[in-house]
This record gives C-alpha cells, sequence and structure tokens, in this order.
C-alpha cells in the first residue's frame, strides 16, 4: 500500500505506474489533510490505521493476502513542522516514508524529460562528497 500526502499528482503518477509495470495488487491512497497544507505525520498515521485494519480483516477471515505486505508514504520535504515526527512514527510502525526533495512534481518533470531525450545530462545534481571535487 502507498499513501501519499498529495491529492493528486503522486496518485496519478504510481497508478500510472503500476498500471505501466502491471504491477501485483497495490493500492494507492490519496486523502485529504484538514488544515493548512499537508502534514507528514498524519500521512504516516493513516498509513498505519489502514495496514492495522487490513490486518484484523485478514486474521478475521482467515486470508493472510488481504494484509500488505509493505507500507509506504510519499510526501514532500516542503517546510512541514510535522516532518521529524513523521519520520520517527514510521520507524517505529516499520512504514516506509519517501520524502522526495524537491518537490514531487519536479521529479515527474526531470523523468518525462529524459523520457522524451530532452534533458540531456541535465539531472538532479548529486550530492555526494566526491562530487565536489
Amino acid at each position: 500500500m502507498v499513501v501519499c500526502e498529495g491529492t493528486v499528482t503522486e496518485k496519478r503518477y504510481l497508478d500510472g505506474l503500476k498500471d505501466h509495470l502491471r504491477a501485483i495488487p497495490v493500492d494507492v491512497v490519496e486523502y485529504d489533510c484538514v488544515g493548512k497544507g499537508r502534514d507528514p505525520h498524519s500521512t504516516v498515521e493513516l498509513a498505519v490505521r489502514l495496514r492495522d485494519q487490513a490486518r484484523q480483516r485478514a486474521r478475521a477471515q482467515q486470508d493472510a493476502f488481504l494484509a500488505y505486505d509493505a507500507v509506504w508514504c510519499v510526501v514532500d520535504v516542503d517546510d512541514h513542522a510535522t516532518l521529524h515526527s513523521a519520520l520517527s512514527l514510521a520507524r517505529r510502525e516499520n512504514v516506509n516514508l519517501v520524502v522526495s526533495n524537491p518537490c514531487f512534481e519536479v521529479w515527474l518533470l526531470v523523468d518525462a524529460m529524459k523520457r522524451s531525450g530532452k534533458a540531456g545530462d541535465q539531472s538532479p545534481p548529486s550530492r555526494s562528497p566526491s562530487s565536489s571535487r
């Protein structure tokens, strides 16, 4: 299962990727967060709640396939006050947290440019220490 912080772009991209790869069943969940902007901590909380509900259904119906094999959250780095608590919660709850930096839409643009052959060598710069030599 993948829970996205964004309500449009991330879900559309991941659904398209799932269809393109013809992946085994993957649930991509979007949600509207109450308040100003989005909240990474709430995204992880939702993922944990949905995972636990799926586990309960799997036990009740004695069908292990109803539970999720892995849980992922996708959030933009932005300027969130709850990013550090989201990282801690994800670690504690065994949820994979992807923090997109820069925002998810920039990575989509770079991917589209590479696919169309218009990007050349304009991929995002490496942050490794050896790249500064």
